[in-house]
């Protein structure tokens, strides 16, 4: 399952390579600043996520993702999608103010990482879901 995430990654910038030759430098703005902001945003619910698993060890829901076997799963999960969605914060926000060239292999890049890092949030989302199943058939 999780190959599957990487290749739609890699499609994506496959499609960006192939079609993405006659991308003009304010359109690829355009893109940067559309993924730089749903980025950020995912960022914050991602470090909020990370804080509670982390800081709240002995409370019922961890306990129950430790339980469930979730854990260790999702912390992997979530920081995974971290590191995705900053790369794609970061990457964006540097071509913003950066050169002209090779637009279409940043843009490639960009939209690689950033489409992984929305798979990973969607499966760390649907465990979180599991979870709070399990939680409510537990009691």
């Amino acid at each position: 399952m999780p190959w599957i995430k990487v290749l739609v990654s890699i499609g994506m910038a496959v499609l960006v390579l192939l079609y993405g030759g006659k991308i003009d430098a304010q359109t690829a703005q355009s893109i940067y600043n559309l993924v730089a902001t749903p980025a950020a945003t995912l960022l914050g619910f991602v470090f909020t996520a990370l804080s509670i698993l982390v800081a709240v060890p002995d409370k019922r829901l961890v306990s129950s993702i430790k339980k469930s076997g979730h854990y260790s799963q999702l912390t992997r999960e979530l920081f995974l999608t971290s590191v995705g969605m900053f790369l794609s914060l970061v990457t964006a926000v540097v071509m913003m103010f950066g050169p002209d060239e090779c637009i279409v292999y940043v843009l490639a890049l960009l939209i690689g990482v950033f489409t992984i890092s929305l798979a990973l949030f969607a499966s760390s989302g649907h465990k979180f879901y599991l979870v709070l199943d399990y939680i409510a058939k537990d009691h």
